[in-house]
């Protein structure tokens, strides 16, 4: 049963199925990627004993703990697969076993990772032939704030212009199922939201992050947001300012991924009540539909103090109302 549990969530790009001794992770040095690992012994009189755990490199002469050595190999076996190299040489497949363990991705800023295989025919349905010569930036005004892009080397905290984020976008992928949605935000356009909803409690702009991703890694980067951002969202472009100039963007043509209001996941505004419970009540892939609220007004907090989203923060109220 777990393991299903896991071999699902791989499927969902949330983590790579290993095995430490089919992939040789605890069999070859960490630091010379040879297979050159011996228990270490302990010597007393005539007697000789292995010491439980504990490897000694020939070549490098470099104790490791078995398990330290083989969860830093599993990290450059997901950092090679996620690159789209495959799997390192001195990696290659040893046997098959059934010692599974789930690793997550190879950075610290994001729990997800995946093959770009796996992305062949998972595309967003509209995408940008964006050139990659000096790399793009992406800007996150959902949860690519707090859980960002895989690979990023800079990132410019800002907001942009002529849109509001509203929760009217169902999840049926990540934070909810098909057959009981969850909400996750998009953008309106701001000519467009105003004729529906007051535009008292806004700041006109809408906050998050721009990420700027590495030549070396726009293919993998936009393959695994395409699948990522795969339930009703198409790529655009906007610009991004920073809170110390208002006229020049700190970005230009940063990449985001929008749900229009024509994608058939779109299912437009509600009283806030009937968004929390929504909310509340749903679980998907990627975890409760509340905790992406929750971990979103945070992180707004966080990078904008001052910040005005009285929707984003009504919902934030009204679900920890519900959560007591």
């Amino acid at each position: 049963m777990i393991y299903r549990q896991l071999k699902l969530r791989e499927k969902f790009g949330e983590l790579l199925l290993l095995d430490i001794d089919e992939y040789k992770t605890s069999k070859n040095c960490n630091n010379c990627l040879e297979n050159s690992l011996e228990n270490l012994k302990h010597k007393s009189g005539t007697d000789s004993r292995s010491i439980h755990q504990i490897f000694f490199c020939k070549k490098c002469n470099i104790r490791w703990n078995r398990d330290v050595t083989a969860t830093r190999n599993m990290y450059t076996i997901a950092t090679s697969i996620w690159r789209g190299d495959g799997r390192p040489d001195d990696f290659k497949r040893q046997s098959a076993t059934f010692n599974v363990v789930a690793t997550p991705s190879p950075s610290l800023h994001s729990p997800q990772t995946v093959s770009p295989s796996l992305f062949s025919n998972r595309m967003a349905p509209e995408t940008l032939d964006t050139p990659s010569s000096e790399g793009i930036w992406v800007f996150g005004y959902g949860s690519l704030i707090w859980k960002p892009p895989i690979h990023y080397e800079s990132k410019q905290i800002g907001y942009i212009k002529n849109y509001v984020r509203r929760f009217w976008q169902h999840s049926e992928d990540h934070r909810g199922t098909p057959e009981k949605p969850g909400r996750v935000v998009t953008l309106i356009p701001f000519d467009e939201w105003k004729n529906i909803e007051s535009i008292e409690g806004h700041d006109k702009v809408t906050w998050g992050v721009a990420f700027k991703i590495p030549t070396d890694d726009v293919e993998a980067t936009r393959a695994y947001l395409d699948h990522r951002e795969k339930n009703g969202y198409t790529v655009h472009t906007v610009d991004v300012y920073s809170l110390e100039d208002d006229e020049t963007p700190a970005v230009k043509n940063a990449l985001v991924y929008i749900a229009t209001t024509n994608n058939e996941a779109y299912v437009g505004p509600a009283p806030a009540e009937a968004i929390a419970k929504q909310i509340h009540e749903t679980y998907g892939p990627s975890g409760w539909n509340a905790e992406y609220l929750l971990n979103l007004a945070e992180a707004l907090r966080e990078i904008s103090p001052g910040v005005r989203d009285d929707h984003v923060f009504e919902l934030e109220r009204l679900v920890k109302a519900r959560i007591g």
